[in-house]
């Protein structure tokens, strides 16, 4: 009996021995993740943006289903300087009467049932007369999701929050006060749309929400943010090449940091075509928009 205790205590060493060994090894590899990501925060805090993406103005869009069909429920305009870590952003509300191309004059929104991403800008570029290389589409869906991954978000909901579209398939239901909303909350908050303000009242809400979600990703632990963004990748659409990308995201965190995040809205007035409600803008509000969006007057 006592040979074949002896007998066994071999493998037992040999067991411990290869735990010891094998938790060593993947404590080593959890060491290396967190120095790569620790060494990819350092990259975006310091590192010149403008070496990633130069000056430049681009195109956001949230893509919202209804029906078969897919509309343009925010739509910003964005400019973007690196070098002074500075991001204005103007919110086009959907409503605004836009020459489309090979369409007519029709709502903003529209034009991206009619062509998607690239209708969008390429309406807005000529309309504004303004350069837009740039432009980004993110469906709701993704964007619950990544809201979900990141752990929820904080908002301070301003009044009671009910709506039900059974046809659309869309249910709020949110009392007034800070809550930590997850993705499909969120998500509601973004659509919510029975506000006397109207779409002035939503995108409000949405500039307001977008300010948060850049005060979270700020804070968030980095080994999170590229894994929450895989969540959003197969919902998200853009022109921008990987180097840009991660120009973009280096401006916006230092923006910021730094208090330097511009928003506005295109402002206009009411004014119904052959029964339809749009919202018409001004020839002088497009020359601020020209100067806001570093297009510089001849002369």
């Amino acid at each position: 009996m006592r040979k074949e205790k002896t007998a066994r205590r071999p493998w037992i060493i040999f067991l411990a021995l290869g735990l010891v060994v094998f938790f060593s090894a993947f404590l080593g590899f959890l060491f290396a993740l967190g120095t790569h990501f620790a060494l990819f925060e350092i990259l975006v805090t310091f590192l010149p943006a403008e070496s990633f993406l130069s000056n430049s103005n681009i195109i956001i869009l949230g893509q919202d289903e209804a029906g078969f069909a897919k509309r343009a429920d925010t739509i910003i305009l964005a400019r973007i300087e690196s070098a002074q870590k500075t991001v204005r952003l103007l919110s086009v509300p959907r409503d605004t009467r836009v020459p489309i191309p090979g369409y007519g004059q029709d709502k903003v929104n529209h034009s991206f049932a009619y062509g998607g991403a690239q209708l969008t800008q390429r309406t807005l570029q000529e309309w504004l007369g303004i350069p837009i290389p740039y432009y980004v589409s993110v469906d709701l869906g993704g964007l619950a999701k990544f809201i979900d991954h990141m752990g929820g978000i904080e908002m301070n909901v301003e009044k009671k929050m009910h709506y039900a579209d059974y046809a659309g398939g869309v249910f709020i239901d949110m009392d007034p006060g800070v809550k930590h909303l997850n993705g499909k909350q969120a998500v509601g908050y973004l659509r919510y749309r029975t506000d006397p303000a109207g779409d002035i009242g939503r995108i409000k809400r949405q500039q307001k929400f977008l300010l948060a979600l850049l005060s979270q990703i700020s804070k968030a632990n980095p080994v999170q943010i590229p894994l929450s963004l895989v969540q959003l990748a197969s919902h998200f659409e853009t022109n921008l090449s990987s180097k840009e990308i991660l120009g973009l995201a280096m401006v916006l965190r230092q923006a910021h940091e730094l208090g330097q995040i511009e928003t506005h809205t295109l402002e206009g007035y009411p004014k119904i075509y052959n029964g339809i409600f749009f919202l018409e803008i001004e020839t002088e509000t497009k020359d601020s928009v020209r100067k806001m969006m570093g297009v510089k007057e001849n002369g």
